[in-house]
């Protein structure tokens, strides 16, 4: 193949502190995967995109920030990103400067795609149509460039819904219905595939890191992607086997804390609030809206429904 001219990679919920499944130093093996892809771009000279999430909540240490800092800045091609919704205060894109991301973005360490031309991407003919978390997905108004590429942070899934009741975007379906792209890449799903329709591609890069047990198999990898063929090779980041890194000890517990929500969620059922086939935020954000709650108790819902789902 000829020189790629990206890295495409999403999902890395950079964080200071660990998941409870994670029985390692767990910062040094977030920044162990970044070196590594800061490599690969040294490699290859090329830029990084990645597709939202970059950060686990909004608000960093500063320790955190100066750690990462230090460490994408030895990158020598730009880091470009869109916003997901863990990166964003109540999910709110314009408080981007409040956050984390908004440092990394002001400080010079990475671009943000949703502001940036495309010009700062090292392989110039390659125009980018960015679409962060809480924007769908619409045809490229600028078609001009040998290839024409989406980026999207929004639930996109191989074939099949992720868990009952979910109705997710598929990816056959985006590339069918935007075929002015020649490449989709979404990140949100944790899960890694690549979807191939009449020679075009979607790019799902999956999660950075394991910090569930869930992820138990999962194999952190990023892609290159080569504009000139439109086509795109797996490249599987060095990791601990899942038995030396990560333990299910918690699991019991956590089934105990199940049961605790389903009988919540049993008596929001009563109540009204709840109906089956719809997720516990979407009927939140139904009553905040049926009962005009105030935009700043909203954001502190959110942050606390947040931290209590992760768990």
């Amino acid at each position: 193949m000829s020189k790629p001219s990206l890295i495409l990679t999403a999902d890395w919920h950079i964080r200071g502190d660990a998941p409870v499944c994670r029985t390692d130093d767990y910062l040094s093996a977030q920044l162990n995967k970044i070196q590594q892809i800061t490599h690969l771009s040294r490699k290859h000279d090329c830029a990084i995109v990645i597709a939202g999430d970059i950060g686990h909540r909004p608000f960093w240490s500063n320790k955190l920030l100066n750690t990462i800092i230090s460490n994408l800045r030895t990158c020598n091609s730009p880091i470009l990103v869109i916003p997901g919704q863990h990166d964003l205060p109540g999910h709110n894109l314009n408080r981007i400067w409040d956050t984390g991301l908004g440092v990394l973005i002001k400080s010079g360490t990475i671009y943000n795609l949703d502001t940036t031309l495309s010009t700062n991407v090292t392989c110039s003919d390659i125009n980018i149509h960015t679409f962060p978390y809480g924007e769908s997905i619409t045809p490229p108004t600028d078609k001009t460039g040998k290839r024409v590429i989406a980026i999207t942070h929004q639930m996109v899934v191989k074939d099949v819904p992720l868990w009952p009741g979910q109705k997710p975007l598929k990816a056959r379906g985006l590339l069918r219905k935007f075929s002015e792209y020649d490449l989709i890449v979404s990140g949100d799903n944790h899960q890694t595939f690549v979807e191939e329709y009449k020679g075009r591609l979607l790019v799902n890069p999956g999660s950075l890191m394991r910090s569930a047990v869930d992820q138990w198999e999962h194999r952190p990898s990023v892609f290159l992607y080569y504009a000139e063929s439109n086509a795109v090779e797996q490249v599987f980041l060095k990791i601990h086997p899942a038995e030396q890194v990560m333990s299910r000890a918690h699991v019991k517990n956590k089934e105990s804390k199940d049961d605790r929500l389903n009988a919540f969620v049993k008596r929001l059922g009563e109540t009204g609030y709840y109906s089956d086939g719809q997720s516990f935020r979407h009927n939140l954000e139904s009553f905040f809206k049926k009962n005009g709650v105030p935009e700043k108790v909203k954001d502190v819902i959110r942050e606390a429904v947040a931290e209590c789902l992760e768990e």
